[in-house]
């Protein structure tokens, strides 16, 4: 019997596996479609909630979301930037002296196209929504400048799915090769 890629009715599944000796109702035939799909989304979900939760010691509040700063005028040029000239700031150079980490992001491979540069607070969630949501999931390398370690998340909300620690002084030019190009939603730092 023919499959067709995508979705089985459980009647039609029992015959291919010819392993079901129960019969089942009339209606359970055609309200039982199971999209493998949907099937797939929802396994990688639970799993990749399952094995890249953090431990827990008690009662954790998660960290506020908040949304990324505003990048300033001239920001976002849409020109080549050669990866030998990534940013580079000595940590006393007068920017502020609580825990804030500085990151660039590229929309292109090799550190290429659109980018932005933004300071972030130490356990704060920042989003890709709002002023940066055409930044969500848009992505393709980035550069932690200064602080850190910073990890980012599939999730607007840091909590789908994670990449890091990614370190000041190893920039990533190709997200790609761990998977994650136009995948991230969301940055938090430590």
């Amino acid at each position: 019997m023919p499959v067709s890629p995508g979705s089985l009715l459980l009647a039609d599944l029992c015959t291919v596996v010819n392993s079901c000796n129960v019969p089942l109702p009339e209606k359970t035939k055609y309200k039982t479609m199971v999209s493998l799909t949907a099937l797939t989304i929802l396994a990688t979900a639970m799993l990749g909630k399952a094995t890249t939760a953090a431990p827990v010691d008690g009662a954790v509040a998660p960290p506020p979301i908040v949304e990324a700063a505003p990048v300033p005028a001239g920001g976002i040029p849409n020109t080549l930037v050669p990866s030998s000239i990534l940013t580079t700031r000595n940590p006393e150079d007068g920017l502020s002296k609580r825990a804030t980490t500085e990151i660039q992001f590229w929309k292109e491979t090799h550190f290429r196209g659109q980018y932005a540069i933004s300071l972030f607070e130490s356990g704060n969630c920042y989003t890709f929504t709002g002023t940066w949501d055409h930044w969500n999931q848009a992505v393709s390398s980035i550069n932690i400048i200064r602080g850190g370690p910073c990890w980012v998340y599939a999730g607007i909300r840091c909590d789908i799915a994670s990449l890091g620690p990614i370190t000041s002084g190893t920039p990533i030019p190709e997200l790609g090769k761990f998977g994650w190009d136009d995948r991230i939603g969301s940055v938090r730092c430590n």
